[in-house]
């Protein structure tokens, strides 16, 4: 059942194509990331690795987040997800295209990425090097964007019941007498 709670979604592009593409992206992603290889004469030997290691980790954290990103939107009458969880989405995303670029792949016994075949004096190493960063860079964003949707969906649930997102002084002091006495 959707409300129209009282959160000012933004009418961006972004806001309303995400929650319509999360849930195939994080195929699509994986997908790259085994068989980036193919456009320079892959898949090569490493696809299984790229997969397993990287494909599938990144495909459940993304497919997590697309879930939660869906039943937060489905709450609102604009079916929207909110920004901050869509554009880390989007980060995730770009990073990992960019990952599947940078990924060093055996072919034919050779090291073969897009990127070394962009710039034809780059080694195998330098490489694996930018897709190190990029890597953690993409898990982190993916990360964030699960811990966002997550908290979406509790914001909006806490609206949706007429708990105040703010507690009153009252309600804070307690709290923050329960939280020392735990220590005690």
């Amino acid at each position: 059942m959707s409300a129209p709670l009282d959160d000012p979604r933004r009418r961006g592009a972004v806001a309303r194509t995400v929650p319509l593409l999360a849930p195939v992206m994080p195929l699509l992603l994986a997908a790259w990331l085994a068989l980036s290889s193919a456009p320079v004469g892959g898949p090569g030997q490493r696809w299984p690795i790229w997969l397993g290691a990287l494909g599938a980790p990144l495909a459940l954290l993304l497919w997590i987040a697309a879930g939660m990103v869906l039943a937060d939107a489905r709450r609102y009458l604009q079916r929207r997800a909110r920004p901050l969880t869509c554009w880390l989405m989007v980060v995730a995303w770009a990073l990992a295209v960019a990952l599947g670029a940078l990924l060093p792949d055996l072919v034919h016994g050779e090291p073969a990425s897009i990127f070394l075949v962009v710039f034809p004096g780059a080694t195998a190493g330098l490489s694996s090097g930018f897709a190190n960063t990029v890597g953690v860079l993409m898990f982190a964003a993916a990360a964030a964007s699960l811990l966002a949707a997550a908290l979406d969906v509790r914001r909006t649930r806490l609206l949706s019941r007429g708990v105040p997102l703010i507690p009153e002084p009252e309600d804070e002091d307690r709290l923050r007498e329960q939280w020392l006495d735990s220590f005690r």
